[in-house]
């Protein structure tokens, strides 16, 4: 543990991650829940900008044969005196949302970053579960939700992030952060 390296935040550049990181410090709180934390990347860089003892709640499938994982950064955050806790399982399935919402104790969600599933339903379906758990005023983030034309496969992998981004961000107050892929940042 003493040699843990957060894993890079896969399709993110170092400057659109400081502007997130920047988001979540000014909404503030002390819960920050993440549906597909992968390798942890984004669950350690964006979970330790809240305080110390904060609860960083990861609710993913479980991952095998990865380097680095998600398992790795609870333990890390873990000894740096937070609150880590992981919900296995499919995001979209009741008993799922049942475990995170057991974990969560009746308190918010200050902070929800959506990266799960990718299809235009997928991204749908974990914002129509998991965002009205979050507070007013508190932030809802989409990543891989900008516009792409790097590769040609792109914007069919990116459609649904940025469509529930597009959808949610109605009314609201939003943000599009890109550099590359992009995150979409929406204040409830």
């Amino acid at each position: 543990m003493n040699g843990y390296t957060s894993p890079n935040i896969f399709g993110s550049r170092p400057w659109e991650v400081v502007q997130v990181q920047q988001a979540i410090r000014d909404v503030g709180g002390t819960v920050y829940a993440e549906i597909g934390s992968t390798y942890g990347g984004s669950y350690w860089a964006f979970g330790s900008c809240l305080p110390v003892g904060s609860l960083l709640l990861s609710v993913d499938r479980p991952l095998v044969d990865t380097e680095g994982s998600v398992a790795e950064a609870v333990a890390y955050m873990r000894a740096r005196h937070y609150d880590p806790r992981m919900v296995q399982g499919d995001s979209h399935a009741a008993t799922t949302l049942e475990q995170a919402v057991a974990v969560l104790g009746g308190r918010p969600i200050d902070v929800l970053f959506i990266d799960g599933d990718h299809g235009e339903a997928g991204v749908q379906q974990d914002v129509d579960m998991y965002a009205s758990l979050v507070r007013d005023g508190g932030l809802v983030i989409f990543h891989d939700c900008g516009m792409v034309d790097q590769q040609p496969s792109f914007p069919d992998v990116l459609r649904g992030p940025r469509e529930a981004f597009r959808k949610f961000a109605v009314g609201r107050l939003s943000l599009l952060i890109q550099q590359w892929v992009g995150y979409g940042l929406v204040w409830k």
